[in-house]
C-alpha cells in the first residue's frame, strides 16, 4: 500500500459547500455543489445516513471519480490492484459517519473485493467520536476533519492517505507480504 498525498485544498466542485470559503462572489456555486450541500445538511439534520439513490449518487459524480482516478491511478487504495470500474469508497463508513459522506478526505477508490470485504466495519482503539454540528466551523473543516478524528479514535484500518507503510512491509519472492512489526505483537 503506497501512501497517497491528497490535496485537501483542491476539492472537486460537486463536493464544495456553497459558501464564500469555496466560491468567492461573484462566482456562483455549481448546481451540483448546492444540491450536495443540501443533501449533506439533510443528513446532519437527520443525524443518520439516508441510504437512497438521491444520497448515494452525490459522492459518485464524474469530477470526484476523475480526481480519485488521477490520485490513485485507477488502483484500489487497499490492495493496489488496477480496476476498470473502481468504487468510490468511504474510509469511515457513511452509515456511522453520516456527516462525512461527502467529505473529500473520507473518499478513496477501492476494488469490488476490498470494498465488499471492508463493508461497514470500522474498528477503532479509542472512543467513538460524537459529532456535534457547529454552524461556524463544520463546513469550513468538513473536507479535512478525518485526521483529527484519527487522533481521538485511533482507527485499526490503515488509511493510505495518512499512513506510509513502505518501511513496514516486506515483499517475498512469491508475492507474499508480511510485516515484522505485526508479527511481534
Amino acid at each position: 500500500m503506497i501512501k497517497i498525498e491528497k490535496d485537501l485544498t483542491t476539492i472537486p466542485t460537486s463536493l464544495k459547500p456553497p459558501t464564500a470559503d469555496y466560491f468567492i462572489p461573484p462566482n456562483r456555486p455549481a448546481r451540483q455543489s448546492r444540491t450536495t450541500h443540501q443533501r449533506r445538511q439533510e443528513l446532519i439534520d437527520k443525524g443518520a445516513y439516508i441510504n437512497e439513490g438521491t444520497y448515494n449518487s452525490r459522492y459518485k459524480y464524474d469530477d470526484i471519480k476523475e480526481a480519485l482516478d488521477r490520485l490513485y491511478h485507477k488502483k484500489c487504495a487497499f490492495c493496489e490492484q488496477r480496476s476498470e470500474k473502481p468504487h468510490v469508497e468511504h474510509f469511515r463508513p457513511k452509515v456511522v459517519y453520516h456527516w462525512l459522506a461527502y467529505s473529500w478526505d473520507n473518499l478513496l477508490l477501492a476494488c469490488a473485493s476490498c470494498n465488499s470485504s471492508k463493508g461497514q466495519r470500522f474498528h477503532i482503539a479509542g472512543p467513538r467520536y460524537k459529532f456535534v454540528f457547529d454552524v461556524n466551523n463544520t463546513y469550513k473543516t468538513i473536507h479535512a476533519s478525518c485526521a483529527g478524528l484519527d487522533v481521538i479514535e485511533r482507527p485499526l484500518l490503515v488509511n493510505p492517505e495518512i499512513e506510509d507503510l513502505t518501511t513496514e512491509l516486506i515483499f517475498d519472492q512469491n508475492g507474499g507480504i508480511r510485516s515484522d512489526c505485526m508479527s511481534s505483537n
